[in-house]
């Protein structure tokens, strides 16, 4: 497998400006879609080696806290396994996250994101309760369904969710 990086699931976001053989590969955050910040990220590292890389987020001093980065440590889970934080480093222009591979697929994300088969799971045991209705109100622009739980007259979205 060779080196690549993906964000081409639900809450993938980084842009990929430069993703050589050897060397640092450059990353730019992304503006979000919907808040209108720049802050988060979350991508895969596929890998075929064990040599460490740096992944250098260029653009982190345009963040939208930009002042957050100091002493900030990025999230990393190696093969599916609980999150851990990253070693990452700041310089007052660029974020630079030390990848060391430890498997084939490694994922780093600004935060832990909250799983949407645990989302679902919430929703099931929600929708058990005599109170409580659960219904689809939309669907996001990958066509994910987006829930609603309804609590006496008033609706609690969920986005990103199916029941």
């Amino acid at each position: 497998m060779a080196f690549a990086i993906e964000t081409d699931f639900s809450s993938g976001s980084i842009e990929v400006v430069r993703a050589r053989a050897q060397g640092p590969v450059e990353l730019r955050l992304r503006d979000d879609s919907a808040a209108g910040i720049r802050q988060w990220f979350h991508f895969v590292v596929r890998s075929d080696g064990e040599k460490p890389r740096r992944l250098v987020i260029a653009n982190a001093s345009d963040a939208t806290f930009a002042n957050g980065w100091a002493g900030y440590r990025a999230m990393v889970q190696r093969a599916g396994r609980g999150w851990a934080r990253a070693e990452t480093f700041y310089d007052g222009a660029a974020l630079t996250i030390v990848h060391q591979p430890g498997s084939a697929v490694t994922r780093y994300a600004y935060f832990a994101p909250y799983p949407f088969t645990r989302l679902e799971r919430l929703l099931r045991r929600v929708n058990e309760q005599p109170w409580v209705d659960v219904s689809q109100i939309g669907e996001s622009v990958r066509m994910e369904t987006s829930s609603g739980c309804t609590g006496g007259a008033e609706v609690f979205p969920t986005w990103g969710s199916s029941i």
